[in-house]
């Protein structure tokens, strides 16, 4: 059971960092996005 219980950290761990990953590369992407449509507005003003 000691195995099992460091597994299971290990895998909450690893899922942890993966959905944390996720969401900085949305953040990142929608950051870049924000950025092109303000060019954009600023292009047409």
């Amino acid at each position: 059971t000691h195995i099992f219980k460091i597994a299971f950290n290990v895998s909450n761990i690893c899922s942890y960092s993966t959905y944390m990953g996720f969401q900085n590369s949305f953040r990142l992407i929608a950051e870049k996005i924000n950025k092109v449509e303000r060019k954009n507005d600023a292009e047409i003003v």
